[in-house]
């Protein structure tokens, strides 16, 4: 159709410029149907009988409902009448009185009353909408008519929806001053649509009504109520007793129902109900929601004060409960994985199974207080996985991760905090014991300096090796020794080792090894004058001094062996045997000091070559100086 339009509207064009003509000139006006002269006026006949009553909808103890039809209207309607066996004035005057407390509360959650009737034997009827719908209760004991009717998937989220509107009838019924006393889930109906209706208003009172048309809770002398469901003030028999608290009272009796699938109030007969009901706070399973629990056992109070002041702070409290699940829900799913981060910390399991599995329980504590910050279990779940996995990082050695972790406790965990303190404390002293290992090991490395320690050592050794030669070969009757000639040469060796451990200073102080070497060559020249000097004033002939001198040079390659280098051992062995020789052949005492050098020279030379440093257990691989 729409193709051909553009074609009709040029066909008709006239047609439309007439109609425009008869209009005046406001675009946001409505064009309006006119009257035409085959129009017919509607029929009127049957207006005497304006409501006609069908089938029976419902029946209580008093009253009954039937299906209706406003004749003048032609509307499909509920009349509630008084059952004919209960017909009398005080029935007659609860049913009108219901009529008029209806009629106080035009609001979307009540049913409205349309018209107050007469019947054919002159009995009041009410007229009400009619709810094309089901009773809550049934649809509470039907969850799968309720998921295919109103495509609710969540069950607990859609019931206490219902609850938010029953809540929004009863808080307009008490800004009007009145009470409802009757509030169940039997007394809710639910439409096609979802739309919600508080019905049953026949025991709601007026708490300060002065005119005697509606009922007032100050005459109420009387049990009144359902007593499965009743607030205990009810069983008083005195209407001074309800107030407001009492439909609170009874609001959290719906919402037991909601969560429990049954009543608050159960018993084998009516006075065991009545014992419970004024004796026993509410029961609910391990399983109710915290916060929920907490709203009902509030809301259901024994004593008036102690519940909710009001309507309204009920339902900003199921309200909360609706805007905080989501939060609840993240919680519920953290708390899961908190269950698994502590028996996987008690398996000793590995750090990167502990780690996702703590931050993921971590992260989903945190947006659960990020969609609630005042979800008291994420808090506290949050608190103790960090906690656990500090602890962990702990156990393992990784205090950064450790005191990280313990940073974001917030109030912070003291223990935790001294437990990290102390580990730090360990992890330095280890540190500084590393540390003090690994210069004693580059103190102790032989690459280091080799060649020059090796050269200044190889110098020595030739010396005291050919040096005693020209005297073993010509013997003291040809080459005499002298005290000057000794305290000389041991003067210019001393200058020696000074001046090459002055130009090879960077090479002979870098480690330990070197500067003991440097300076038991040091010593031995040294405190060698002093062994001399003690032979001379001894009366010691110069050529037998000898023999003294192997015995000290006995004594330094010793010590030499022990602290420096224990690998120079057969050096201070074979000092042992040349001094024995020099004491008892005197002759030999310079064949017996180059002898004795030449082991010592040898011994240096093997054990600190390169070659044979390679691979030295206590060494890096470098090689020079």
């Amino acid at each position: 159709m729409h193709t051909e339009l553009p074609s009709w509207l040029r066909d008709h064009w006239s047609e439309v410029e007439h109609v425009a003509g008869t209009l005046a000139y406001r675009p946001d006006s409505t064009i309006e149907r006119a009257q035409t002269a085959t129009a017919s006026m509607p029929a009127f006949a049957g207006l005497e009988r304006a409501l006609v009553l069908g089938d029976v909808l419902a029946e209580g103890g008093m009253g009954v409902v039937h299906n209706g039809r406003q004749v003048v209207l032609d509307r499909a309607v509920a009349v509630k009448a008084v059952k004919e066996a209960r017909r009398g004035p005080r029935a007659t005057r609860k049913l009108l009185q219901e009529a008029w407390v209806t009629g106080q509360l035009d609001h979307p959650n009540v049913v409205p009353v349309h018209d107050i009737a007469l019947s054919d034997e002159g009995e009041p009827l009410i007229v009400m909408k009619r709810i094309e719908g089901d009773p809550w209760s049934a649809l509470l004991a039907r969850p799968e008519l309720v998921r295919e009717r109103f495509g609710a998937e969540d069950l607990l989220d859609w019931n206490l929806r219902v609850l938010l509107q029953v809540c929004n009838a009863i808080a307009f019924a008490h800004s009007r001053g009145l009470v409802h006393l009757d509030l169940k889930p039997s007394n809710v109906m639910v439409g096609a649509f979802g739309e919600v209706y508080v019905v049953d208003w026949g025991l709601a009172m007026s708490i300060d009504s002065e005119e005697g048309r509606l009922p007032c809770t100050a005459d109420c002398d009387e049990i009144i109520g359902t007593p499965s469901y009743l607030a205990p003030e009810m069983l008083a028999s005195d209407g001074a007793l309800l107030t407001e608290r009492t439909d609170v009272y009874l609001l959290g009796a719906t919402l037991y129902e909601l969560l429990e699938q049954r009543p608050p109030h159960r018993g084998d007969n009516v006075i065991a109900i009545f014992f419970q009901a004024a004796t026993r706070d509410p029961e609910l399973a391990e399983d109710t929601p915290a916060e929920l629990a907490a709203l009902v056992r509030r809301a259901m109070a024994r004593e008036p004060e102690e519940r909710f002041a009001s309507v309204a702070d009920f339902r900003r409290a199921v309200q909360g409960f609706l805007l905080h699940r989501g939060s609840l829900r993240l919680s519920d799913g953290a708390s899961a994985q908190l269950e698994e981060l502590r028996r996987a910390i008690d398996r000793g399991e590995d750090a990167a199974t502990v780690h996702g599995l703590g931050t993921a329980a971590r992260f989903g504590f945190g947006q659960a207080l990020v969609a609630w910050s005042g979800n008291v279990a994420a808090r506290a779940g949050l608190r103790e996985s960090t906690q656990l996995m500090a602890r962990d990082a702990l156990g393992r050695g990784d205090v950064s991760a450790a005191s990280g972790l313990a940073a974001e406790l917030d109030p912070a965990d003291p223990e935790l905090l001294e437990d990290i303190a102390e580990a730090r404390r360990q992890l330095e002293a280890e540190a500084q014991r590393v540390q003090r290992l690994e210069r004693l090991d580059a103190d102790m490395d032989l690459r280091t300096g080799q060649r020059t320690r090796v050269f200044i050592t190889g110098i020595f050794g030739l010396l005291w090796t050919l040096g005693p030669l020209p005297a073993a070969i010509l013997g003291p009757e040809v080459m005499p020794m002298s005290w000057e000639r000794l305290f000389t040469t041991n003067g210019v060796f001393l200058l020696l080792v000074i001046g090459l451990t002055t130009w090879a200073r960077e090479s002979m102080t870098k480690t330990l090894i070197n500067r003991r070497a440097a300076g038991s060559f040091l010593v031995l020249l040294l405190c060698q004058p002093l062994v001399m000097l003690a032979a001379m004033k001894s009366g010691v002939d110069p050529d037998s001094v000898v023999s003294i001198l192997l015995g000290y040079w006995t004594a330094i390659a010793a010590m030499f062996a022990l602290t420096i280098e224990p690998r120079c051992w057969p050096m201070a062995l074979l000092y042992v045997p040349c001094t024995l020789m020099a004491i008892f052949v005197p002759r030999a005492g310079w064949w017996m000091v180059s002898l004795a050098n030449t082991g010592f020279l040898v011994n240096v030379l093997v054990v600190w070559a390169p070659d044979r440093l390679r691979g030295h257990p206590a060494m890096d691989p470098r090689d020079g100086d």
